[in-house]
């Protein structure tokens, strides 16, 4: 709605074009990373959608609602909406057009109220600002940008799904004895 009031303002010829990218309606739009300087934005592609539902590249199947932003490596990440961060993996350093390193992207996910989760991918290595358990608020920066994973280039990978694998499965170690008790799994948090 707000897009539309700013666009109907500017079509309506009440704004101009530098109006209507800085305008506040504008940066009330909750994106998963900073939004104010759209002239920036628009001038350097930093932001920028570049690849989205259905993708023509990685964006199919289970991953096929998700939005691929164009962030240099460093821009923050913000959590479009509260909740608590079911899981956080930042321990990977390197990133690639390879598909072994699909399974390699730091991430960041957040549980919302209504059971949905956020999922924000390609996070640089030690990028998280909190770990599972951890409450978040809406646009509180949770972390960092990255390349790591399978990744032509630096963005962040955003979607909402409404499972995550690693907050719903177990894992139970039969040998040594000494771990025979269920751990929390890594699942792959990525598969093209």
């Amino acid at each position: 709605r707000a897009v539309a009031a700013a666009a109907i303002g500017y079509v309506g010829g009440a704004a101009s074009v530098a109006d209507l990218l800085g305008s506040e309606a504008l940066t009330r739009l909750l994106l998963p990373y900073p939004s104010r300087f759209a002239a920036y934005r628009l001038a350097t592609g930093h932001g920028r959608c570049i690849q989205g539902v259905n993708g023509q590249s990685t964006h199919r199947g289970t991953l096929c609602y998700s939005f691929d932003f164009k962030l240099a490596v460093g821009t923050p990440v913000l959590a479009v909406r509260g909740g608590v961060v079911a899981a956080v993996v930042d321990h990977f350093a390197g990133g690639g057009a390879k598909a072994h390193l699909a399974p390699r992207a730091n991430f960041v996910a957040v549980r919302h109220r209504d059971g949905s989760y956020a999922r924000y991918y390609h996070l640089r290595k030690n990028g998280s600002r909190f770990r599972a358990g951890d409450v978040v608020k809406r646009g509180q920066q949770i972390a960092w940008s990255g390349n790591t994973g399978y990744t032509g280039g630096p963005h962040l990978h955003f979607d909402l799904v409404n499972l995550l694998p690693e907050e719903t499965s177990t894992l139970r170690v039969a040998s040594p004895s000494r771990l025979r008790r269920p751990l929390r799994s890594v699942a792959a948090a990525f598969s093209c």
